[in-house]
């Protein structure tokens, strides 16, 4: 006997979702800003740009990445889900950015999708229209759940990754 499956998926993208998430990451800019890490030109900024690859759906993972003064770093990662399987939407915030010491800076690492290349390629050729470098690295190092944000089946799972301590 021979038994077939066959799965589809529908991305619940749209622009307007995108907004209302991203300005849940925009939230978490400013507590960056707030704490001296960038100033809120560069949160501005960072938010806009994020938000023109998401609209190419062109993102997987973005990381806000922190460095502290000895170089230990950890992040925020954003797993970007358009399945319609995220029904989470928390409310942003909820990190403690005094725990990092003055002095840590901040910086942003982008994983773009792979398929179709199509996608990828526009994401490449924003981002390069905007000055990204392409030479950064997602981290490594345990995870918490930070929950999610999300609209109708769009969004982002927010995680810390690394040492906050």
């Amino acid at each position: 006997m021979t038994q077939s499956y066959t799965q589809s998926a529908t991305s619940t993208y749209t622009e307007a979702r995108v907004a209302y998430v991203m300005d849940k990451v925009q939230d978490d800019l400013y507590l960056a800003s707030a704490r001296g890490f960038i100033d809120s030109e560069k949160a501005n900024e960072w938010r806009a740009e994020i938000a023109g690859v998401l609209n190419l759906q062109a993102v997987e993972v973005f990381e806000l990445q922190f460095t502290r003064p000895g170089g230990a770093r950890c992040a925020l990662r954003y797993t970007v889900q358009s399945d319609g399987l995220v029904v989470e939407d928390r409310p942003s915030g909820g990190f403690d950015l005094y725990l990092l010491p003055d002095g840590t800076t901040m910086g942003i690492v982008i994983r773009l999708v792979t398929e179709p290349p199509r996608r990828r390629q526009a994401g490449i050729s924003f981002l390069r229209s905007h000055g990204w470098s392409f030479n950064g690295a997602m981290l490594d190092g345990d995870e918490t759940d930070e929950g999610a944000y999300s609209k109708d089946g769009y969004g982002v799972r927010r995680k810390k990754v690394g040492d906050w301590s």
